[in-house]
C-alpha cells in the first residue's frame, strides 16, 4: 500500500511540473489547438487587431471571391508579415491571416482566419481554419456543425466543399491564395 502511495505521488509531482512547464509556454500546441475554443482565437485577434497589417500586395476592402464575399481586406500578424518579407516559402508556425468579408455595400459579413500551428495538420500545411460571423462568433453549417478545425479536416477527407478542399489548389504556395 506504500509503495503503490509514493507511485502515486511521483505521478502527481510529474504531472504539476510538466503542467506548470506548459502553462509558461505562449505557443498554442497542436494538442490545445485541437481542443481550444476557436472563440479564444477570435479574441486572439480581436485584442491584438492594431497589430495586423495588410497582407503585402492587397488592399482594404479590395474585389473578392466566392465564397469569401464580393470585397475582402486580408489582414496577417507579425509572424506572418516576417515570412512574406524574408520570401519564405512557407508561412512560420504561428502565422495568423485573417479575411475580413464584405457584402457589395460593404458591410462586414464574416471573418475567415487561418493560423499555422505546428503539428496540427501536417497533410495540409498545418493550418486549421476557421469562420466566424460578422459578430465574431463561429459559423455553423446548416447541420449545426462549428465550421473550425476538425470539420474542415473532416469535409476535405470526404472531398466536399469547404477551406482545405479550395485551398488544396495552392498547396504548392502553402495553402494560400495570395502570392508571396
Amino acid at each position: 500500500m506504500r509503495e503503490n502511495m509514493k507511485w502515486i505521488m511521483v505521478i502527481v509531482a510529474v504531472v504539476l511540473a510538466c503542467g506548470v512547464a506548459l502553462s509558461f509556454n505562449p505557443v498554442i500546441s497542436a494538442e490545445e489547438m485541437m481542443t481550444v475554443d476557436p472563440d479564444d482565437l477570435f479574441m486572439d485577434y480581436t485584442d491584438n487587431e492594431d497589430s495586423f497589417v495588410l497582407f503585402p500586395g492587397t488592399m482594404e476592402m479590395q474585389e473578392g471571391n466566392s465564397p469569401h464575399g464580393a470585397l475582402v481586406t486580408i489582414l496577417v500578424n507579425d509572424v506572418a508579415l516576417a515570412s512574406i518579407e524574408a520570401g519564405n516559402d512557407v508561412f512560420d508556425y504561428e502565422s495568423h491571416i485573417v479575411k475580413k468579408n464584405y457584402t457589395p455595400d460593404g458591410e462586414l459579413a464574416a471573418y475567415t482566419d487561418m493560423i499555422k500551428i505546428e503539428g496540427y495538420d501536417p497533410i495540409r500545411g498545418d493550418w486549421y481554419w476557421v469562420k466566424y460571423d460578422a459578430d465574431g462568433t463561429v459559423s455553423t453549417a446548416e447541420d449545426g456543425t462549428i465550421l473550425a478545425g476538425e470539420t474542415f479536416k473532416v469535409m476535405a477527407e470526404e472531398k466536399e466543399s469547404g477551406c482545405i478542399a479550395c485551398h488544396s489548389a495552392v498547396s504548392d504556395t502553402d495553402w494560400v491564395f495570395s502570392p508571396f
